[in-house]
């Protein structure tokens, strides 16, 4: 079977490639797709499927355990959506950014999942990371903007190709934008958390202590407790009353509010770019943040509109005069972040924001993350199933899963 690449920086229109695909695009150069049985698999499909579920009261894909797909964790919908495709025997499948929401078992699985069906189907994979290619993969094209195919290479050619015109590495510098953070030392402290839901457990004698300005990598396979610890730090899990946490300075359950934590939190997570699709400055996107607020809905202060527009000169022409809608996915993930940090908390939250990002915009993101921890002014918690190239925390907080629940291990990174 024939299986082609097409790279996809954060220019492309995923949704109306795929719609190009299936409408036959590729018919001239490579796939006559008229009358075969496609399938896709896409955090699109992953959507759609979830959509489906929630308008029509019915379960399209379950998991082993029955649970409905929404409430599966991201592994396990990207593992059961492919295992469904198969079992339609498609005859192509498109695969959309392969290594998104998985972690490194998980991925292991997919990959000899397509290896197993790679030669009863055709791929068209679409890819943003140079890496991720498929070795199988005979042939890769590039398009441009307008879904015209612009060149077609080998495999070789093209990672050649890459390597020979990789753009510079972004450099970033921020220091002077901080000025009033709010100072507590420790920011968090965890003794012997332990949770469980049900008679499952999660979390077993969690001890952590973060402190001001230091930059934490969380690490752990999907299922590991990653978003219940963070969510017991931004204030929204029940489960972290009687346990001993201290946050901000004080004990956790000591008459504090959600809003009392939350202050003192910028956070990011992938889903966020789901929620601001309204039309929007770039100004009032990053203004937002002060408020925590999914858009603008008060008249900001100059003071505030004067930082705002600091931050955006800060970034350069590139951002000037814009649209939110306008920017490239890494481009508004930068903005967000800045949203995240506007307000000057002590502790940033970074939940995947390099996922599905290309090489250049993974890079620019990982820059600015770089910038803000050399000021030692915020504390930073940065969470991916991916190891970011040039991405180098202080310490590593790796929860590994036991039938006790996860444990955690502290590694100081060598510098």
């Amino acid at each position: 079977m024939k299986h082609i690449g097409i790279y996809c920086p954060n220019t492309i229109n995923k949704k109306q490639l795929i719609q190009a695909i299936r409408k036959n695009f590729l018919s001239s150069f490579f796939f006559n797709l008229i009358g075969l049985r496609g399938e896709v698999y896409s955090s699109i499909k992953v959507d759609e499927i979830i959509e489906e579920e929630y308008k029509h009261d019915r379960t399209v894909i379950a998991s082993e355990s029955n649970s409905p797909f929404e409430e599966m964790s991201s592994g396990q919908q990207r593992l059961a959506l492919a295992n469904y495709i198969f079992r339609q025997n498609p005859q192509y499948v498109i695969l959309d950014d392969i290594q998104s929401n998985v972690d490194a078992q998980t991925l292991s699985v997919l990959y000899e999942l397509f290896d197993k069906h790679s030669n009863a189907c055709s791929y068209i994979q679409l890819f943003s990371r140079v890496e991720d290619v498929l070795p199988s993969v005979s042939q890769v094209i590039e398009i441009d903007g307008s879904l015209n195919i612009s060149k077609i290479f080998s495999q070789q050619e093209f990672l050649l190709h890459q390597r020979e015109h990789s753009p510079e590495k972004p450099v970033l510098n921020f220091i002077q934008l901080f000025t009033k953070i709010p100072y507590f030392n420790p920011l968090v402290t965890m003794q012997n958390v332990t949770v469980s839901y049900g008679t499952n457990p999660v979390l077993s004698k969690i001890h952590w202590t973060l402190n001001a300005g230091e930059f934490w990598e969380l690490r752990g396979p999907i299922g590991s407790g990653k978003s219940t610890l963070l969510s017991m730090i931004i204030g929204d899990n029940s489960k972290a009353y009687g346990q001993d946490i201290y946050l901000f300075g004080r004990k956790k359950g000591s008459g504090e509010s959600v809003w009392d934590i939350k202050k003192n939190i910028g956070y990011f997570y992938p889903k966020m770019m789901q929620l601001f699709s309204r039309e929007t400055s770039i100004e009032n996107m990053i203004v937002s943040g002060f408020y925590d607020s999914i858009g603008l809905y008060v008249k900001p202060t100059d003071s505030h509109r004067k930082i705002a527009k600091q931050w955006i000169e800060s970034l350069g022409l590139e951002y000037r005069n814009k649209s939110f809608n306008d920017l490239s996915p890494g481009q508004q993930r930068v903005v967000l972040v800045i949203r995240a940090i506007v307000k000057q908390p002590p502790l940033l939250i970074l939940d995947e924001p390099t996922v599905s990002l290309d090489n250049y915009n993974a890079q620019l993101v990982v820059s600015m993350v770089h910038a803000i921890a050399q000021t030692k002014k915020i504390a930073i918690i940065f969470v991916s199933h991916r190891r970011e190239d040039g991405l180098q925390a202080d310490n590593i907080f790796e929860l590994q899963p036991s039938e006790y629940g996860s444990v955690a291990k502290i590694t100081q990174t060598p510098r």
